[in-house]
């Protein structure tokens, strides 16, 4: 399942913002049981990497999104839009229809600590990789020891 939402009612002046995510009557969960993926956009479409958006608090009919500026940006918050995907089972989601029913999804949480004289990674996976498959990284850094919201 995907959606945007505008972000026209936070307040321009925050750093952090919580934007409540609710799903339509038609589209109510059946499991809690899910993740979210997604990025902010501007009006015009283009991924604004000065701002961090993380999901929580997912329950059957939602999830918030957590919105941080990351750095001091020109794009008014309240002109974008937040871009997500709920990846689950979509029989525990009661989410089944036709244009999902074949479509795999692989899915890996791992954490890695970030050094400052390295610039590559390895992250082993347990299944193999192919031409044509779509690979999300969500990366989160902070200057400060502060945890993650």
């Amino acid at each position: 399942m995907t959606g945007i939402t505008d972000l026209k009612n936070l307040d321009s002046n925050n750093i952090v913002h919580y934007k409540r995510i609710n799903l339509n009557s038609e589209s109510v969960l059946e499991d809690e049981d899910y993740e979210v993926i997604g990025s902010i956009i501007s009006e015009d479409k283009i991924k604004l990497e000065e701002i961090c958006v993380n999901f929580g608090l997912f329950d059957f009919s939602g999830f918030y999104a957590i919105i941080k500026k990351l750095k001091e940006t020109s794009f008014d918050i309240k002109k974008c839009y937040v871009l997500w995907m709920i990846v689950g089972d979509p029989s525990k989601l009661s989410v089944l229809g036709p244009n999902n029913r074949e479509f795999p999804v692989n899915y890996i949480k791992e954490s890695i600590t970030i050094q400052p004289n390295k610039s590559n990674y390895y992250i082993k996976i347990p299944f193999p990789l192919s031409l044509g498959y779509t690979i999300s990284v969500h990366a989160y850094y902070s200057s400060s020891n502060y945890v993650p919201f």
